[in-house]
């Protein structure tokens, strides 16, 4: 069974977030996955309102330990915010460059996720997760489906008219 890893290298998630996590938990496992968490999911200290869920270094032990996994798939990031930056000096990228896991992740991951290109040639997954049980994705779970499990690339092909007023509208994409 295919693994596919959970975690927020940004900041951590509120735990008002957890029926979000369990529903996409529940989502991947009826995909035939495996959902694997990080001990970094959280906000550890939600009483006073910290968006820390853990220290740079060990939300990027976290992420390190889902790439030396050879069980893991993708690893999504269900994060945002502005602490990913913090994880840059403590990737390993010659591990990440080895790995077949594949990041997604969205908001401030997109520094993570062009470190990943840059040091390894590696692309990555602009693409929030938690989309896929919010009442607005659930359209795009074909897609998702297709993506992860046939390796196809139904999620990126996305149809757009550029619309000017006066103007007959264009296909772009």
């Amino acid at each position: 069974m295919e693994k596919i890893a959970l975690t927020a290298c940004s900041n951590g998630l509120e735990a008002r977030k957890k029926p979000t996590v369990d529903a996409l938990c529940d989502y991947l496992s009826s995909l035939g996955l495996t959902p694997v968490l990080s001990p970094c999911l959280y906000e550890k200290d939600p009483i006073h309102t910290s968006v820390f869920s853990g220290t740079a270094e060990e939300r990027a032990e976290a992420l390190m330990s889902f790439y030396r996994d050879p069980e893991i798939q993708a690893i999504l990031d269900l994060s945002g915010g502005d602490l990913a930056n913090e994880l840059l000096p403590y990737l390993d990228y010659e591990v990440i460059g080895k790995s077949r896991a594949e990041f997604w992740g969205y908001s401030d991951l997109t520094t993570i996720l062009n470190a990943i290109y840059a040091k390894t040639g590696r692309s990555s997954v602009l693409y929030q997760a938690r989309n896929l049980v919010s009442d607005g994705g659930l359209f795009r779970r074909p897609a998702f489906e297709n993506t992860i499990l046939q390796k196809q690339s139904d999620l990126f092909q996305i149809s757009c008219q550029y619309v000017q007023k006066g103007q007959k509208p264009q296909e772009l994409c």
